[in-house]
């Protein structure tokens, strides 16, 4: 017979030895990819910043065989291992598969090499390197790329082939020979020997009389050692009773020990780790002398992970029927027992304040340039995965286990903050919700004290997540001081932390609903929601684009994604997680990569007009949407094609759709008044009605009902089948519902709306249990995470989530309200300065005593629309109020009785007294001006016609003569008041947008007006000039002029208050950034000493008395405050000017780190500038820092014990 060939192919991935008909590959690289490129330019620029983690998988057919593994952040990989491939002919079609390591389900695949072994023989002849092209890789899938994979193939006899083999069995038998110092080696060589002894043996047999054991040949690393036992011995309990010829009885409970640390480890661990987390004494001599002689069954070298060599072998050690009589059969309940004690005593151990000696408060984690280098040394493996995965082994404790109890209140008693410090410098804060979850399931119920702490350390962690993922210091600095005074955390902490912050005030004792604020879009966010696992959070916003957050620290894990080139307004994760579709005022609908943000299918074109919503179906492969045209569509994920409808019927824009659980079915809402479901086979639908426009529908989980929200301020909930009413309308919502949403268990129906609030109801009394409010404009969509723990809610710039469960029960409506429900549209001083005057969104106008704060009349009801304007009667007596139900009405404060003036037929905007308290003008949508007898209500000029669009602002000039007006037409005019008439004087053009406000100075020479175009401007009524002063970056909404008329104030949706020169236009005042949200009214006090301010729930009074000119500069400045010697250090920076930015942290004017604020404080904070903040529910909180240490004192907070 002649000798047979062997043939040798060097590739991306593999050396390949081919006999004559069935051949044996071995794999083994030695040049990776060239020229890796992509079509898609957005993918092309992520992957140049982000690397990718490459590895190659190789397929016979559609088998897979060998992969390598994967070379990290590189576009140039190599590959040094050596991988098997048995039984294969010249025919064999060999597939290569270049992919990207991720953390989704399924990888990227960038791109596929297909050639039949034969043809690579052909091709790799006489050659030293033989380059193939990448083919792309899944349709239309973004990562698809071009590039080259390097091969070289020879043909050798294949008694070198055999000589590899024989080689590698040796090289194997070198390193498990025993050192002459290790006592014992030797029968554990022998065993290891006769396992080998096959594989070697079988170098003698070639050609096509090779048995079963010369499949082996390529042996070269024990990797796949497992893989050639199996095939050896084809019944499994005989193969790996092999072992128990190493199982010797001095080493089987050191090896039962390891062997189950490894199969029940969330990570590989290294030979220096096992022992530390097995409590060993030894240095770890016994785990290496075991591990050796679990040599057969794991890789593992010196210093290195430890790994699995076969799945299949972790599922026989572990299977009780398999083996459950055998020395090494793991019990994984019992070994996660022991590795949850043994993480929860090295914690309570190894614990410590300051694990990293930060030196300064004042610096982000990121900023820190050594912080890994500090991290790597005080906190190694041993230590971080306790800390990152004691929770996951808790999960498979039964619940109550008496070992773990006193070990667990122990770490709550003394170790939690710790704790937080390591998952903060480990960069892992995401994880302690879920540890803590695994906790509360663990504790029994009658422990109320663990019980206790579990809760509180969930609340404190999903608070004040975004602060400790921020910096580690402020675990002390703000988390602990700011926390609710109940909290079971801080009492158990304070006593150990001295020199912090203290907090006064209405604060709330337990912790509130409201735990944490997502900032990051620049305009009004339209749609939220969970992905499937809860892990992350997508938005759409008005500006265009998509976010994806983490759901637990608020950090943006992907994105911004520019999505469309109109507003996003729905978003819709995949029952998987990977895409996210997005629908949008451009008319179309884009599904987006959830790991890169690139495209990965459409844009989906055929709605002629905006596309307003976008929900999934249950399989993820159908995407139904709804649009302003008025029709529903369906349409495939992968291709955009149109798989069912477009289904048309309804009459008005379609605002929502919802796909029922079971896929069969479409719901939508329109505003024609009805829901309608559709049968997607047939097209048929069943009908509902409403009363007003449907902006929201969802399926009841088990798909039996389907919740509608409306513009009639109702919930409604429908039987699926037949469409008739099962509840409802529910009432209780003062605005247009525009969100609803199922809890995942079905018993509660969530409700968002325009009056800033979310209502939870119960579906089985149909009643409300809850209300969440605290929103900073009207709620525009809602949506609980997968567990029904959480909600999230979009509204304004911003995302908010909320505890489920911690809302405050609907309030007792037999008592008196304290004050506004919603946002403070607009203020007023009393003559005499002693009250302020607010009226609100929520219908109501309240009367507050400025010195303390509190409510001193009101809330005053009547009015049925928002009350847009408050102004007081000269003689302080009367207060007049417009509102969106188009009235104007005159208060009594004393008696709290109103005359209502009827006569406008649009929003009243706008109310002023005249100097004489006998008249009083309003402005109004209507874009008419009208004129009221305050004595009898009559109308005595109106509808007085002029400008061309809604009037905005109106306002008396000091003598009574004129009326200042400012408009949606870009314009102000002046009106000349005789008598009974009103007639129109001057109009000033200047304007580039919408003017919001006017005020008159006090010698009635000039008029000033803040606009949407972000200015102020100053009139000089007799000849129309006038002088533009900018600075504000958003919409100014209100204008007031200081008593002396030296100065005007403006408010602006950019949220702050300025402060100008009347005389040069320059800032010489603020901005002052209290208010959280827009910032609606300004408003000089009588004397102007005080400047009030009206926005997100909050009336922020700033004494500008206190304001002096600085040497000879014309600026006015804060003059600064006596310290305490305690406190010197401690009050350095915090000013009228440190900003308390969006995102909850108040920084200095140089951007150093002070303190965080949680977002229930924001609001009702006052600042060191601010002599009082009134606050909707009187729940105003000051900081004391008095001895507060920060920057690089901080450390001084802790007392060691």
């Amino acid at each position: 017979m002649a000798e047979s060939q062997s043939y040798i192919l060097s590739s991306a991935c593999c050396y390949l030895c081919v006999h004559s008909k069935s051949f044996n590959l071995l794999l083994k690289p030695v040049q990776g990819v060239d020229n890796l490129r992509w079509a898609s330019s957005a993918y092309a620029e992520l992957r140049t910043k982000l690397l990718p983690n490459l590895y190659v998988e190789v397929y016979v057919g559609q088998t897979l065989v060998a992969r390598t593994t994967v070379v990290e952040n590189s576009l140039r990989p190599i590959w040094a291992e050596t991988l098997a491939i048995p039984s294969l002919r010249e025919s064999s079609k060999l597939t290569f598969k270049l992919k990207h390591k991720s953390g989704m389900d399924t990888d990227s695949c960038f791109g596929t090499v297909d050639e039949t072994v034969g043809r690579l023989l052909r091709l790799c002849e006489g050659k030293q390197i033989t380059q193939l092209s990448l083919e792309r890789g899944p349709e239309k899938a973004s990562s698809n790329a071009q590039g080259l994979l390097s091969v070289h193939i020879k043909a050798t006899p294949s008694a070198q082939a055999n000589e590899k083999n024989t080689l590698a069995a040796q090289e194997i038998l070198e390193r498990l020979q025993p050192e002459n110092s290790e006592v014992g080696r030797e029968d554990e060589f022998s065993a290891h020997k006769a396992l080998l002894r096959p594989i070697a043996s079988s170098n003698s047999v070639s050609g096509e009389g090779s048995s079963k054991e010369a499949h082996h040949l390529e042996a070269q690393n024990a990797s796949n050692l497992a893989q050639q036992l199996e095939e050896l011995a084809p019944d499994r309990n005989d193969l790996y009773k092999i072992l128990n010829s190493a199982w010797v009885p001095e080493m089987a409970g050191a090896c039962n020990r390891i062997l189950g640390l490894i199969i029940v480890s969330r990570v590989p661990l290294t030979d220096e780790t096992i022992p530390r987390l097995l409590e060993s004494t030894d240095s770890g001599t016994t785990c290496r002398l075991a591990l050796r002689r679990l040599g057969c069954v794991v890789q593992w070298s010196e210093g290195q992970p430890v790994r699995m060599l076969s799945e299949s072998f972790s599922d026989y050690i572990t299977d009780s029927s398999a083996c459950g009589s055998e020395p090494w059969f793991i019990d994984v309940q019992e070994h996660n027992l022991a590795l949850a004690r043994a993480c929860l005593r090295i914690m309570n151990a190894q614990l410590r304040f300051n694990m990293c000696n930060l030196e300064s408060s004042h610096i982000p984690n990121a900023d820190i340039e050594d912080l890994s280098e500090r991290v790597e040394t005080a906190i190694p493996l041993s230590l971080s995965y306790p800390c990152r995965f004691w929770g996951h082994h808790l999960q498979h404790v039964p619940s109550g286990e008496p070992s773990v109890l006193p070990l667990i209140l122990q770490f709550f008693e003394s170790k939690f903050l710790y704790w937080l410090e390591v998952l903060s410098l480990l960069g892992e804060v995401q994880v302690a919700s879920k540890i803590l979850l695994a906790v509360k399931t663990v504790v029994p119920n009658d422990e109320t004290r663990l019980q206790a702490f579990a809760q509180d350390a969930l609340n404190f962690v999903r608070v004040f997540a975004p602060a400790i993922t921020h910096s580690t210091p402020h675990i002390y600095v703000s988390c602990v001081p700011l926390a609710p005074p109940l909290s079971v955390i801080k009492c158990q902490y304070t006593p150990s932390l001295d020199h912090t912050l203290a907090i006064s005030g209405d604060v709330e004792y337990g912790w509130s609903a409201l735990q944490q604020v997502y900032t990051g879009h620049t305009r009004e966010v339209m749609s939220v929601v969970f992905s499937p696992d809860g892990r992350r959070i997508a938005s759409g916003s008005q500006d265009g684009s998509i976010h994806i957050c983490n759901a637990e620290t608020g950090t943006l894990a992907v994105g911004p994604i520019q999505a469309h080139t109109g507003a996003v307004y729905s978003v819709a994760f995949s029952p998987d997680g990977r895409n996210v579709v997005s629908g949008s005022a451009d008319g179309t609908i884009c599904s987006w990569d959830t790991e890169t943000g690139v495209l990965a299918s459409g844009p989906f074109e055929g709605h002629a007009e905006s596309v307003y919503s976008v929900a999934f179906s249950p399989d993820g492969q159908g995407v139904a949407s709804g649009s302003a045209d008025c029709t529903v569509r369906v349409w495939d994920l992968d291709t955009g094609i149109l798989v069912a409808g477009p289904f048309k019927g309804h009459t008005s824009e379609v605002y929502s759709v919802a796909f029922a659980p079971d896929g069969r079915t479409v719901a939508s809402g329109s505003g024609d008044k009805t829901v309608r479901i559709w049968d997607i086979e047939t097209g048929c639908h069943v009908a509902m009605g409403h009363s007003h426009h449907v902006l929201s529908v969802k399926f009841s989980p088990d798909g039996t009902h389907v919740a509608s929200g409306t513009g009639d301020w109702t919930v409604s909930i429908w039987d699926a089948e037949n469409g008739t009413l099962a509840a409802g309308p529910l009432e209780g919502h003062t605005g247009e519902v525009s969100s609803v949403a199922y809890s995942p268990d079905g018993l509660w129906v969530a409700s968002g709306s325009d009056d800033q609030t979310i209502r939870i109801l119960g579906l089985q009394s149909s009643t409300t249990t809850r209300i969440l409010k605290w929103h900073d404009g009207g709620v525009n969509s809602i949506a609980f995470s997968p567990d029904g723990q959480r909600i999230a809610s979009a509204s304004e710039g911003t995302i908010r989530i909320w505890d489920a469960d911690a809302g405050p029960l609907v309030p007792n409506t037999s008592e008196p309200s304290k004050g506004h429900t919603q946002d403070i549209r607009s203020i007023a001083f009393s003559p005499d300065g002693r009250h302020i005057a607010s009226g609100s969104y929520d219908q109501t106008m309240c009367l507050w005593d400025v010195k303390t704060g509190k409510l001193s009349g009101g809330p005053y009801e009547g009015h049925r629309g928002m009350v847009r304007a408050v102004v007081f009667s000269p003689d302080g007596r009367r207060v007049a109020t417009g509102s969106e139900d188009r009235t104007v009405r005159l208060w009594d404060v004393e008696m709290g009785s109103h005359v209502t003036f009827r006569g406008h037929t649009g929003f009243v905007y706008s109310v002023a007294f005249s100097p004489d308290g006998r008249k009083i003008v309003s402005g109004s949508d209507d874009k008419t001006i009208c004129l009221w007898d305050t004595e009898t209500g009559v109308l005595t000029a109106g509808l007085v016609e002029g400008h061309g669009d809604s009037v905005r602002s109106v306002v008396f000039s000091p003598d009574g003569h004129q009326v200042a007006s400012g408009s949606n037409d870009q314009t102000v005019r002046l009106w000349s008041v005789d008598g009974a008439s009103v007639f129109g004087v001057h109009k000033f053009e200047g304007h580039t947008d919408v003017v919001n406000s006017v005020a008159f100075s006090p010698d009635g020479r000039k008029v000033a007006s803040g606009s949407d175009d972000k200015t102020v401007r100053i009139w000089d009524k007799e000849i129309g000039s006038h002088v533009a002063i900018q600075g504000h970056t958003n919409a100014v909404w209100s204008v007031a002029f200081s008593p002396d008329g030296r100065h005007i104030a403006s408010g602006s949706l950019d949220q702050t208050v300025r402060i100008w020169d009347v005389a040069t236009g320059t800032l010489i005042g603020g901005p002052f950034e209290g208010h959280v949200g827009r910032v609606f009214s300004v408003a000089f006090s009588p004397d102007g000493q005080l400047l009030a301010s009206s926005g997100s729930f909050a009336i922020r009074v700033v004494d500008v008395g206190a304001l002096h000119k600085q040497g000879d500069r014309n600026i006015l400045s804060f003059r600064p405050q006596k310290q305490k010697k305690d406190g010197d250090e401690a009050s350095e920076g915090f000013t009228g000017f440190s900003q308390l930015q969006e995102n909850g942290w108040m920084v200095t004017s140089g951007g150093d780190l002070l303190f965080y604020v949680p977002p229930d404080l924001r609001v009702g904070l006052r600042r060191p500038h601010e002599s009082a903040v009134i606050i909707a529910d009187e729940r105003m909180t000051r900081l004391h820092l008095d001895r507060f240490v920060h920057g690089e004192d901080w450390a001084r907070c802790h007392i060691l014990a």
